[in-house]
């Protein structure tokens, strides 16, 4: 295990019952995704390239491997080791340019480039072609848009234009599924995305032509587009599920929408922005990169969105980057691919104390110094009850206070 990626115990702010005191001053309470000073990482550090798309995993060990559009890089806590195509080595990196990584519960490296699939043999430090049988060809040449892994240990490996294939870990068997258009079962064979739900049902987003959901409990495939639902566009992105159980749902030049299953209604989010990398985090707030907009944050209804709190008070240079990938560590630290712009890394606080207080010379603070009483709502908002200056809220997401006082209603 790298020393700077050990699993260590996180701070999280539970729910504090209603206490009755009088501090004056400054309230302390245990943080909550407090972050240190963002570190960016670029071509000087050693990446062997500042162009990076969707392709961020750890290993087991702890190394953080990126993928790039010129070469792999592995980073252990200090430098960047890059791996690069070289041609006449067939055990090199098949392609510069890397299109998804992934590492699987076999703890196996899979690398998806613009010419074909391969995995990592750490043995040798070298690469291996992935060849499926009677998909050798279609694996073998052809770009890998996508890797998931599901909760029956089958790899799910997207190939641009070529379809879907299906590759068992438990007994190598090998399926591929193409569009409705050749046959087959998907809407497309352009799926851009494919993430499992908390019902193990299979979810392909497609560039042209929608959604399809696959329930493998009946072995049936659903197809849902503009005709038959209120999706506005039939370019689909990213998907990612949410701990609600609802999924989230980012379209090429319709914004972000929350999806509820139950009714089948696509809901529009304040993003109007296209959207390449969409993540929860342990506070339930839903990050979302978007293309030349930044890292927005929506709360978990959906209907507000704020800027990154550690971004918009640390980083504001960053606010019109490109994020095409979003990742957090074993240790719950935050990476930021910035196409273009190399990674930013932003690792959590230690445990520790953060301070509310009375600010005179910032109106987004406690109202008064004096504080009788703290509690909780189930939103995870925090309220003072001050002596003498009212009633504050304070949103932890948005790092925002509201202050209620006598006659006067809310005021920011």
């Amino acid at each position: 295990m790298v020393d700077n990626f050990i699993d260590k115990p996180k701070p999280t702010v539970k729910k504090i019952a209603l206490i009755h005191f009088l501090v004056v001053g400054f309230i302390q309470l245990m943080a909550q995704t407090q972050y240190q000073e963002p570190k960016i990482f670029s071509i000087q550090d050693g990446l062997s390239s500042s162009k990076i798309n969707n392709t961020i995993v750890q290993d087991e060990k702890g190394f953080i491997w990126i993928g790039s559009e010129y070469g792999l890089n592995k980073f252990d806590g200090y430098r960047f080791d890059t791996y690069k195509n070289r041609e006449t080595d067939s055990t090199s990196i098949a392609n510069n340019i890397i299109t998804a990584l992934f590492y699987d519960s076999f703890k196996r490296l899979w690398v998806g480039t613009m010419m074909g699939l391969q995995y990592y043999n750490p043995q040798k430090n070298d690469f291996k072609t992935a060849s499926f049988g009677e998909q050798k060809d279609i694996i073998e040449r052809n770009p890998v848009i996508w890797i998931m892994e599901d909760s029956q240990k089958n790899i799910w490996f997207s190939v641009e234009n070529k379809g879907v294939i299906k590759y068992s870990l438990k007994t190598n068997q090998v399926v591929l599924y193409k569009s409705i258009f050749n046959g087959g079962e998907l809407c497309s064979n352009s799926i851009r995305n494919i993430v499992e739900d908390d019902n193990r049902n299979i979810w392909f987003g497609s560039l042209d032509n929608g959604i399809t959901v696959y329930q493998p409990g009946t072995n049936s495939f659903h197809q849902y587009n503009t005709v038959n639902s209120n999706l506005r566009t039939n370019s689909v992105l990213r998907m990612r599920p949410l701990k609600s159980g609802k999924m989230l749902v980012s379209t090429l030049g319709a914004g972000v929408y929350i999806l509820d299953k139950l009714s089948w209604k696509f809901i529009e989010t304040p993003i109007n922005a296209t959207a390449f990398s969409m993540i929860q985090d342990n506070d339930n707030s839903i990050l979302v990169g978007t293309e030349g907009d930044g890292l927005w944050c929506i709360d978990a209804d959906g209907k507000n969105i704020y800027r990154h709190p550690a971004i918009s008070s640390q980083m504001k240079e960053i606010i019109n980057s490109k994020i095409h990938c979003l990742f957090f560590d074993n240790n719950d630290d935050l990476w930021i691919a910035m196409y273009n712009d190399g990674i930013c890394y932003l690792r959590k606080e230690p445990l520790g104390f953060v301070n509310y207080k009375r600010d005179y010379d910032n109106s987004n603070s406690l109202s008064y110094g004096q504080v009788t009483g703290i509690t909780s709502d189930k939103r995870g908002n925090i309220w003072f009850a001050t002596d003498g200056g009212g009633l504050n809220k304070y949103n932890k997401s948005a790092q925002t206070y509201t202050h209620y006082r006598y006659g006067q209603g809310s005021k920011h």
